[in-house]
């Protein structure tokens, strides 16, 4: 599994527009057979500030995405940035979930309901 991130924030002239494409890049990789998913982010601690997290099942599924043209225009709304986008990529090995909190947490605080239970 291959996560890539992008962090970038739009000035005030430039967010609708932005936001607008970045509805329309994000909505088709749904449909992208090696795409695990994909989420955009406001951060509530800074005014135009967005993070878009795709999450790929292979390298060459990723590798396709950057070269196509989808991605060329998501290029074109983080130059609308005010500073340089911060853009990360990480190979991610291990990956676990509720589960796992409930058992270091030994289900303390949390309601977790095996999916194997039948209704009583």
């Amino acid at each position: 599994m291959f996560t890539a991130t992008v962090r970038f924030v739009l000035p005030q002239e430039a967010r609708a527009e932005g936001i607008r494409a970045l509805r329309a890049f994000v909505a088709p990789l749904y449909v992208r057979p090696d795409c695990a998913g994909c989420s955009l982010l406001q951060d509530l601690q800074e005014e135009g500030a967005f993070l878009l997290v795709e999450r790929w099942r292979s390298v060459e599924g990723l590798q396709r995405h950057l070269r196509s043209d989808p991605f060329r225009k998501l290029l074109a709304v983080m130059d609308m940035a005010e500073r340089a986008p911060e853009f990360r990529l990480e190979k991610v090995e291990w990956v676990e979930g509720i589960d796992l909190l409930a058992l270091i947490r030994g289900g303390e605080g949390l309601r977790v309901e095996s999916a194997n239970t039948e209704d009583k």
